[in-house]
């Protein structure tokens, strides 16, 4: 989804995805990092 830049859509499948496996850290890490880039960034 990230490659079509469809971030909501990619970021709703990695969170799906790291409910099946909770202990892929590179998944959850991802996860973290589209959450930061879609949030507003404070001044």
């Amino acid at each position: 989804m990230e490659a079509t830049q469809r971030p909501q859509l990619a970021l709703k499948a990695y969170q799906q995805a790291s409910e099946y496996y909770p202990q892929m850290q590179k998944l959850q890490k991802r996860v973290e990092d589209l959450l930061e880039e879609q949030s507003p960034q404070a001044l």
